[in-house]
């Protein structure tokens, strides 16, 4: 996308998938899954949508993804998808790592640093650079170097100070092996809130998700834009509660949202975000007194999904408020595909035949409600849903399950039952 006298391209490194639930903090399932639909383990993915800015010959990289040094079981759990990756990306687009200037990282969680470094074979510290999780003179586990050689790395001391003294909530977002070797190798450049890298591109202080973490500003021929990184990482946090479990500074994330939003609007920024898995650029504007987000112009419709469309921030992307048989519906399938997982002994048998009637009839039945030709037999079909969903806990807790991940979707399936449970509990008090 060109952007005044910049250029503003994209790099993905693929995906990760994170519990639906910690992405939307206080929110929710009943409202976040109607605009992210979570997998069998409730997870969603996270799209890693990093930014390259060109400009008179410099090379700007906004975060750089969640690398290439985890191993296979932190993959698995994850499920880091990389058909695509930040280094490859690069290459298509003619870079070398050498021709990178600067690399800022919005702070260094491991999702947003992961290709600061590459593995190497030994890098040696120094007893000050870290008080916490590493021994003075110690080889770094990963043998890592910076990836980029040329470049400076753009960090808030704040979020270098966090990451490098971390505490019993954060340590385990915290890869030492992303940023340490920086200062080793002379390559860190850390700043204090409002820092300017080249004229027109700038970095602030956005406190909430981390104390230090920082939003790039970007300002050309009377236009500007903002990368969010994780201070807004979807378009549905444009929504004033949607907040991560992440969060560590709520309150005062909510009150700079609402800061940073009235100007985007009165200033038409264009906002970039970096884990929306539909929209990476969009702008927010007021029709009729509500926010409306609206997706770059049709001419930069390589960067959007084909289906993105403009919606007000304050409703879901579904046509329907609430598709409640789609919901049952899969719900059946997941219970079909979950019982071929099991071991096939006799009383599991004779179970997964109690188990698979129940949870097809809470959807049969739930159709039957809304083609019924009154409102009694609406009511009395909604009750038999209720019932239905009662009873696929009771066979889904007789199952017998020998492996912790079978455990895992069983304690998913009951929950998505007894969600039922309730919701049809709503539907008849409201209809009765």
């Amino acid at each position: 996308m060109k952007f005044g006298k910049f250029e503003l391209i994209p790099v993905s490194d693929g995906s990760f998938s994170l519990d639906g639930g910690t992405m939307f903090g206080v929110v929710p399932r009943v409202l976040w899954e109607k605009i992210y639909k979570p997998d069998e383990l409730n997870r969603i993915e996270i799209p890693l949508n990093c930014l390259l800015l060109k400009s008179d010959g410099t090379n700007i990289l906004i975060d750089t993804g969640i690398g290439n040094k985890l191993d296979e079981k932190f993959r698995e759990i994850y499920s880091v998808k990389q058909g695509r990756n930040l280094e490859g990306e690069l290459r298509r687009l003619g870079l070398q790592p050498e021709d990178i200037d600067f690399v800022v990282n919005t702070h260094l969680h491991f999702d947003h640093c992961g290709w600061n470094t590459i593995s190497f074979s030994s890098i040696q510290l120094n007893n000050n650079d870290v008080q916490s999780g590493v021994e003075a003179d110690k080889t770094i586990d990963d043998k890592a170097i910076p990836a980029f050689p040329n470049a400076k790395y753009v960090i808030q001391n704040q979020e270098w100070f966090d990451a490098t003294h971390p505490n019993e909530r954060t340590r385990a977002s915290y890869f030492k092996e992303n940023f340490l070797p920086l200062k080793a190798y002379g390559q860190l450049l850390l700043v204090e809130g409002e820092y300017e890298l080249i004229p027109g591109i700038k970095v602030v202080n956005t406190i909430g998700h981390t104390k230090g973490h920082q939003s790039v500003m970007i300002e050309s021929d009377g236009k500007k834009a903002v990368y969010w990184g994780d201070f807004m990482p979807t378009t549905a946090h444009i929504r004033i509660p949607y907040m991560t479990s992440f969060d560590l500074y709520p309150l005062e994330l909510i009150e700079l949202k609402k800061k940073m939003l009235k100007q985007a609007i009165d200033e038409h920024w264009l906002m970039i975000f970096e884990h929306d898995p539909k929209v990476i650029f969009a702008y927010l504007e007021e029709e009729n007194g509500k926010q409306v987000l609206k997706p770059a112009e049709p001419g930069n419709s390589k960067f959007q999904n084909p289906n993105s469309k403009q919606i007000p921030i304050n409703q879901s992307p579904n046509s329907k408020p609430y598709d409640l048989g789609e919901r049952t519906l899969q719900f059946a399938k997941n219970v079909i595909e979950f019982t071929k997982t099991l071991p096939k002994t006799p009383a599991n048998i004779e179970n997964f035949k109690q188990l698979i009637r129940s949870s097809g009839s809470v959807g049969s039945n739930y159709i039957e409600a809304n083609e019924s030709l009154g409102r009694k037999d609406f009511i009395m079909r909604i009750r038999i849903c209720r019932k239905e969903s009662k009873e696929s806990v009771y066979w889904l807790k007789l199952l017998e399950c020998n492996k912790p991940r079978d455990e895992q979707k069983r304690a998913l399936l009951i929950d998505e039952a007894m969600q039922f449970v309730k919701i049809f509990n709503t539907i008849i008090e409201k209809s009765e």
